[in-house]
């Protein structure tokens, strides 16, 4: 749950009716947001210097909050907000409602030129305490737990740099700054050596789990023996080295000499637990951000195809997808992995593949959104866009076959969305797509740490 600080802010000179009926406004705030599923700490009098703010917002960032709503009810000192901002050390929203009974909007823009005027970045929303006028407040608290979750998180690296993809690496001091997560390297022969440790007793009822769960389960058994111990050896490290998420490299070494970990991955993922895969760092900072801010994967992808006259992207997943975005594991075939992810050997004209688990769905319809970290000569920047999951012809020769046993998404792109913008605008084949519509949301998100939107 996402607990955020509500606070009235008024003129010292009104007197003790004036600031009853300023709570109780404020609680129809207050209300509408906690039936959004937010914990709201309401200051329980009316803020009017910044003395008395203080100690208040003192103890809404020590009792948890990630974030604090100034609700501007009437004209006021425009100190009390700078105060507020310089000293809560979290994000702030200033808000007021429109009313002609008070002069709240004077006292809004009177605090917005304040803080600006002081350097302070802020967010500000002038509306009704409803879904269509708050829906910037919703969109901005949900970005605060996302930032607040990113703080000191430690991303686990599970492999090096993968098929020499740059996109997907990043500097650790520079993700730190950013963003403020630790990166904690290690090799994929310890999860490996981890994996072969796991004993059959443990790995076997998982095993047997899996096949009563998904819709259909056709796979190797040395393949759902591997892919189960590699789950639980996954499960253990997560928690001994207190990783918050991860990212695996896989290709190559995994694959050629142990296992293609895409079943893993996607019941990780299915855990609430975010771990991209080909150690795509800067996607597993959008897989991430989604987990945290809508409590839902995101779905890892690759977009193969782009068909600018209908503008429609095709996307693929190697089989890591969360089982979650098909509805459940009812809705998902596992197949066992195509020897293509290994590499060739030549002298023996065959494929170093050593097997592997994968899923298969077609993402439902429904709304959804595109959203990829990169950075441009070195600078962090976020490309967001917005569009709908649509229902496509199922085309089992797509990709020579892939289609059968890969999770793919076929997304029709807002009509907003120029095919010359959007390629331009992409910095890798990866993307993330979440099954809803969050755009606002990772707009917060990155005006809270500063990036440039695309």
């Amino acid at each position: 749950m996402i607990k955020m600080g509500l606070i009235n802010i008024a003129d010292p000179r009104l007197g003790g009716e004036m600031h009853r009926n300023i709570i109780n406004e404020g609680n129809k705030l207050s209300a509408f947001l906690e039936s959004q599923g937010f914990e709201i700490e309401l200051a329980d009098c009316v803020i009017d210097t910044e003395q008395k703010a203080l100690p208040v917002i003192e103890n809404m960032r020590l009792n948890g909050c990630v974030g604090i709503i100034a609700r501007i009810a009437w004209f006021h000192r425009s100190n009390v907000c700078v105060g507020i901002a310089q000293n809560a050390g979290l994000p702030l929203m200033i808000c007021a409602m429109p009313n002609p009974n008070d002069t709240g909007f004077e006292g809004l823009v009177l605090a917005h030129g304040a803080l600006k005027e002081v350097g302070i970045p802020h967010q500000m929303n002038y509306g009704l305490p409803d879904l269509e006028s708050s829906s910037k407040i919703i969109a901005w608290a949900k970005a605060c737990k996302a930032q607040k979750a990113f703080q000191n998180a430690i991303y686990g690296k599970i492999g090096g740099r993968c098929l020499e993809m740059l996109p997907g690496s990043s500097d650790p001091n520079q993700l730190r700054k950013v963003f403020g997560f630790h990166i904690d390297p290690m090799e994929q022969w310890t999860l490996i050596h981890r994996a072969e440790e796991i004993p059959e007793s443990e790995w076997k009822p998982v095993a047997e789990k899996w096949k009563a769960e998904y819709k259909t389960f056709e796979i190797n058994e040395i393949t759902l023996e591997r892919s189960a111990k590699l789950y639980i050896a996954g499960k253990q490290i997560f928690l001994e080295r207190e990783w918050n998420f991860a990212g695996i490299q896989c290709q190559l070494e995994m694959i050629d000499n142990y296992l293609a970990p895409c079943l893993p991955v996607a019941e990780w993922n299915n855990d609430g637990f975010t771990v991209s895969c080909e150690t795509d760092i800067n996607n597993a900072i959008g897989m991430y951000l989604i987990q945290q801010a809508n409590g839902t994967p995101g779905m890892f992808c690759d977009i193969f195809h782009y068909d600018t006259e209908k503008n429609i992207i095709h996307a693929l997943n190697c089989g890591t997808a969360s089982p979650s975005l098909a509805n459940g594991k009812c809705n998902v075939n596992v197949n066992e992995q195509t020897p293509l992810q290994g590499t060739w050997d030549e002298k023996n004209q065959c494929s170093l593949c050593k097997g592997g688990a994968c899923n298969q769905f077609i993402l439902p319809p429904g709304p959804v959104t595109v959203l990829r970290f990169g950075r441009i000569n070195g600078e962090y920047v976020v490309q967001i866009e917005e569009g709908t999951a649509i229902e496509h012809a199922y085309n089992p020769e797509e990709l020579g076959g892939l289609t059968k046993i890969w999770p793919f998404a076929y997304v029709q792109l807002n009509c907003s969305v120029t095919p010359e913008k959007f390629i331009n605008d992409m910095l890798s084949h990866h993307a993330v797509i979440t099954p809803s519509h969050c755009a606002d949301m990772i707009r917060k998100f990155a005006e809270l740490i500063r990036i440039i939107i695309l």
